[in-house]
């Protein structure tokens, strides 16, 4: 399968509600959810600032959910793109 023919493939799933309910879902809704709930147990137990969790959650994911797909839709840029990422520890 070519690269033009995969990527057309992966534009197909917004044809599809099924499909594209699903990847909402996998790729927005269910990580949004934990993590809202893990930046309001971390914030209720002090660990971190009280703050929105729905908003913490929005800015820890978008960044990694961009990452992922520029990786995913362009892997030469992968490299670069994470590149950027410092871990912290």
């Amino acid at each position: 399968m070519t690269t033009i023919s995969a990527n057309s493939e992966k534009c197909l799933q917004f044809n599809n509600p099924e499909l594209a309910e699903l990847f909402t879902k996998q790729y927005a809704d269910d990580p949004l959810s934990y993590q809202s709930a893990m930046f309001s147990v971390l914030s209720g137990s002090g660990v971190l600032k009280k703050e929105n969790p729905n908003v913490m959650a929005l800015q820890f994911y978008a960044p990694i959910f961009m990452l992922l797909t520029l990786c995913d839709r362009e892997p030469h840029r992968c490299s670069r793109a994470f590149g950027n990422v410092k871990c912290v520890g």
